[in-house]
């Protein structure tokens, strides 16, 4: 792995200083925190990142990047960021109208950032029409380094993700269609996606169908399909909003009556936001937003645990962030966030007060069903719905173009009707990076 990062280093550097618009640099990144919930916890992470930039014409470039992470748990991390050849070429001048493609590692994100938000290794092409703007992308995920991968999706993947002899992320393959409308009604963007993902492993990683030996380890394979419709533009003076669906289907195994077999997956998850945005006033920027996906009250474990005939607990191919210290997988999860940051020394006229912001926010957590959920100290007894109130803190600050600071702050206060334990999670962090 070391000999293969080092000769990508080597070729991009060579390749790109014969090609115009050849950049190139270095980013280091310290993070330093603690969590505490009976028992303190110490963090600690060093990322040193090399990058390159390259323009070969001016409709084809090259970008990579390739990193090397230690932390306490992990001494000795490389991965490769980013790889991609890219490119973009109108179809008439003077239009809108142009094809693109990027090929290699790539970001594969729906509009939501909520189904997937994840790299993969594969292709992406793009249309840019006047009314319009589409892509179509297939990627595969098994290349990627498992300590850098969010997918959980199955029993086999919690299985993977334990396995110490397994370097590499779930082998999995994705596929994106985007289609975005451009200001349809109201100035409105209305956007339409679909997403599809399965799973490569053989036949011998799963649990033979109509097998009557129950594994709380062992799972089987699933398939899952997402479509997703959604809005989003200004309303009015610095009010803006955006609103989203995603129905899912698919199979899922299921222990019913004794022996395994494959169920239909009929879940779904929708959301909504509106964000308030002035300039003037010190860069104040307010949102609310909330999100409900669905959950099964009736299902054994959080996955794979069906015990009827159709699932409807809502399985996102990533794991999304949604708060600093509490962020459960979505999927009979529901939350309500409230959100505000502004620049409180905008308004001096020199440049360093200018780039300190704050940000706080307040979310609010809730089961959508009484069903299980991905994280572990419910109560099996309760029958509540609400999991709790977090609290986060965060502050950027932008000292030079090429240096910054970000210290973010949250603690997660557990309901004592739902939890067994009402510690208080609480978790902060301080991150400092600089770039040459």
């Amino acid at each position: 792995m070391k000999r293969t990062l080092c000769m990508i280093f080597i070729f991009l550097i060579i390749s790109a200083s014969l090609v115009s618009g050849f950049d190139f640099g270095v980013t280091i990144d310290n993070q330093t925190g603690f969590s505490m919930e009976e028992e303190i916890s110490v963090l600690q992470k060093d990322t040193a990142a090399l990058w390159v930039d390259s323009a070969i014409g001016d409709k084809l470039g090259i970008t990579f990047q390739g990193s090397y992470t230690f932390d306490i748990e992990r001494y000795f991390l490389m991965d490769v960021d980013a790889l991609n050849f890219s490119g973009n070429f109108p179809v008439y001048k003077a239009t809108p109208f142009s094809i693109g493609f990027s090929l290699g590692r790539i970001p594969f994100r729906d509009f939501t950032d909520l189904v997937i938000a994840h790299r993969a290794d594969g292709v992406e092409l793009k249309f840019s029409l006047p009314f319009l703007a589409a892509s179509l992308s297939a990627g595969y995920t098994g290349l990627l380094s498992k300590p850098r991968s969010s997918i959980i999706m199955s029993k086999t993947d919690l299985k993977n993700i334990s396995g110490e002899t397994l370097f590499f992320a779930s082998p999995r393959l994705v596929e994106k269609l985007d289609v975005r409308f451009l200001e349809v009604f109201l100035r409105q963007d209305l956007f339409f996606s679909v997403i599809a993902q399965q799973d490569l492993r053989p036949a011998s990683a799963f649990i033979k169908e109509g097998s009557a030996v129950f594994s709380n380890t062992l799972g089987g394979r699933l398939n899952t399909y997402y479509f997703g419709l959604g809005f989003s533009g200004p309303i009015y003076a610095g009010f803006y909003m955006k609103g989203y669906g995603y129905l899912e289907t698919g199979k899922t195994l299921s222990f019913i009556d004794g022996a395994y077999s494959y169920t239909p997956i009929v879940s779904f998850l929708t959301g909504g936001e509106l964000n308030y945005y002035n300039r003037r006033w010190l860069n104040t920027n307010l949102g609310i937003r909330f999100v409900y996906s669905s959950g099964d009250a009736d299902s054994a474990s959080f996955f794979e645990g069906s015990t009827e005939n159709k699932a409807v607990m809502f399985t996102p191919v990533s794991r999304p962030d949604i708060a600093e210290a509490f962020s459960p997988q979505l999927g009979n999860i529901f939350f309500a966030e409230i959100r505000g940051s502004l620049k409180p020394l905008s308004m001096l006229p020199v440049f360093i007060t200018q780039n300190l912001q704050l940000e706080a926010k307040g979310i609010s957590l809730f089961r959508s069903t009484t069903g299980p959920i991905s994280e572990t100290g419910i109560d099996p007894a309760s029958e509540s719905k609400y999991l709790g109130t977090e609290i986060d803190g965060i502050l950027n600050f932008r000292i030079t173009s090429d240096m910054g600071l970000s210290i973010q702050f949250g603690s997660f206060f557990p309901y004592a009707g739902t939890f067994l334990s009402t510690a208080p999670l609480i978790v902060g962090k301080a991150n400092f990076a600089v770039s040459f």
